[in-house]
């Protein structure tokens, strides 16, 4: 289980294969409620191999690593 936490409002959360393709999308240009977010996701749903994520909000982006063995 990997979980992702961030404080903005509006906000879009993928997943994304070594090759840049989107493999799934955990929040699309969704608005949240004011305050911290949270959003869990089951690694075990993705075949082995090396990840990345990306959370794209109105005032930042922010992108990750995700190795699944």
């Amino acid at each position: 289980m990997t979980n992702f936490h961030w404080i903005f409002y509006k906000c879009t959360l993928e997943i994304l294969d070594i090759y840049g393709r989107k493999v799934i999308t955990l929040l699309d240009n969704e608005m949240l409620a004011g305050g911290k977010q949270s959003r869990a996701f089951n690694i075990s749903r993705l075949a082995p191999g090396t990840y990345t994520y990306r959370l794209i909000s109105n005032s930042t982006n922010a992108k990750g690593l995700i190795i699944k063995q």
